[in-house]
């Protein structure tokens, strides 16, 4: 077993990854009961305002480890769940980021560009109803 991360607050022994392939190998609900406890213990020690945004993701990903039928499907899917929402980070800082002459450089990156909702200026006159007195 290795040693965490010196910074972190809470100082525990969390096994290596030759650890995890044995422990997976010889007792796999052992493995997924680790698994879920070191998850846990990960999302409680977040911020509390983070916390149930992480909870939504862990959930999307056990979701997704699921529905696949092997573990290299599952490894894909969540994969493409990073990259998905790497893609729409990058696109919103390049969106809040552009240069207000070229509001739309986020295309030359193959991102989706966000374009703000359009506006209008125009106010329209609305006729007071018979029955309401002019002020």
């Amino acid at each position: 077993m290795s040693k965490a991360d010196p910074g972190r607050e809470q100082e525990s022994e969390l096994p290596t990854f030759d650890d995890f392939v044995a422990l997976l190998a010889s007792d796999p609900e052992g493995f997924e009961a680790l698994r879920t406890t070191l998850i846990e213990n990960e999302i409680a020690n977040a911020p509390l305002k983070d916390q149930r945004r992480l909870r939504g993701i862990q959930f999307q990903v056990d979701c997704a480890r699921r529905a696949s039928k092997n573990p290299i499907a599952s490894c894909v899917k969540i994969q493409k769940m990073l990259y998905e929402s790497a893609e729409e980070l990058k696109s919103l800082v390049q969106y809040h980021c552009a240069p207000t002459d070229s509001p739309t450089n986020q295309m030359d990156f193959g991102v989706k560009a966000l374009t703000p909702p359009q506006t209008s200026n125009n106010i329209l006159q609305f006729q007071r109803p018979k029955h309401c007195p002019d002020e």
